[in-house]
């Protein structure tokens, strides 16, 4: 099968493309707010002083998942995204943004998955910190078994760096109806039990109800964050709950 085109696959993939931008324009102000509301207060403890950040957002779509307040106060914001549509969207949000379109693992992976050489071929402002937006969960969907391994071992080495990254992702998936919010934070990363269950005794206390939860296959990178683990749930329809995991190479 001939595979699609950089700009088909923007518009159409899995992750992200129009279904994507439809799905905020529909969910993003009202049914996502405590998310967006949990993700800003967990990255401004990560980042205590955005006004001396330059920022580099790989993957953030229209920016639907950030509160315009907490993008407005970075020095600078350069968006990095395959999605054509992204650019002219999150600038609406984000009068700081400059987006780049690009296929960031094809781009890293052409650095040898050298981040910081990555970061220097795009042309960031020297000492930018990384944040993976909502990216780095979905490669079991991006990639087949083959290349998730490849893309996988890639970031793992690249990942390891003093370059100053955070990322947030789906860990786990679940149909649910309302969801309770719920706040979770590990020393290290929790196995799949244990947070599995430290959720599930949190959502039962508070009145919530679920079904069966779905692990997101995320690779091996993860290996590379260090510091303090936090998780908190993203309800993205009236159906599906996320359960986001925030991590990075510091310690916030």
């Amino acid at each position: 099968m001939k595979r699609l085109g950089e700009g088909v696959r923007g518009l159409v993939g899995a992750s992200g493309g129009i279904g994507y931008h439809l799905a905020a324009l529909r969910y993003a102000s009202h049914l996502w707010q405590p998310f967006r509301e949990d993700l800003a207060r967990e990255l401004a403890r990560r980042i205590p002083k955005p006004g001396e950040t330059d920022l580099v957002l790989v993957g953030p779509s229209g920016g639907y998942c950030f509160e315009p307040a907490f993008l407005s106060c970075f020095r600078s914001i350069m968006a990095v995204d395959i999605d054509p549509l992204a650019g002219a969207v999150l600038r609406k949000r984000a009068e700081n943004a400059r987006f780049v379109r690009q296929d960031f693992f094809r781009k890293l992976e052409a650095a040898n998955w050298d981040l910081e050489k990555w970061l220097s071929d795009t042309q960031a402002p020297p000492g930018a910190t990384v944040l993976f937006s909502n990216l780095l969960g979905q490669l079991g969907f991006l990639f087949d078994e083959a290349r998730m391994a490849e893309v996988g071992g890639g970031l793992a080495r690249g990942l390891r760096t003093t370059v100053p990254w955070i990322s947030f992702h789906d860990r786990f998936s679940v149909k649910i109806g309302a969801s309770p919010r719920t706040l979770l934070e590990f020393p290290a990363r929790p196995s799949s039990r244990e947070l599995a269950d430290a959720w599930t005794a949190k959502w039962l206390e508070r009145g919530g109800s679920f079904g069966e939860i779905h692990e997101h296959d995320i690779g091996e990178w993860v290996a590379a964050a260090c510091g303090t683990f936090c998780y908190f749930p993203w309800r993205l329809d009236a159906r599906r709950t996320q359960l986001i995991e925030v991590c990075g190479n510091g310690t916030p």
